[in-house]
């Protein structure tokens, strides 16, 4: 988790795409403490398109070591 401007946030990668912003450092998923929603953008081109919406966060699970 980090903090910028905006807020808290979780930074992701968009691995639905081949195109490089899979690893773009603005991938961000912040925190609103209002509804507790943890949401965002992607850089890719087909989420920065008019009429896309963001990502939201809805499950968070623990990685089971092997």
């Amino acid at each position: 988790m980090g903090i910028d401007g905006n807020g808290k946030y979780f930074a992701f990668y968009d691995s639905s795409t081949n195109w490089i912003y899979v690893l773009s450092s603005k991938n961000k998923l912040y925190y609103n403490s209002a509804d507790g929603k943890i949401s965002g953008k992607t850089m890719s081109q087909y989420g920065n398109r008019t009429g896309h919406h963001d990502f939201i966060l809805t499950q968070v699970r623990r990685s089971i070591a092997k």
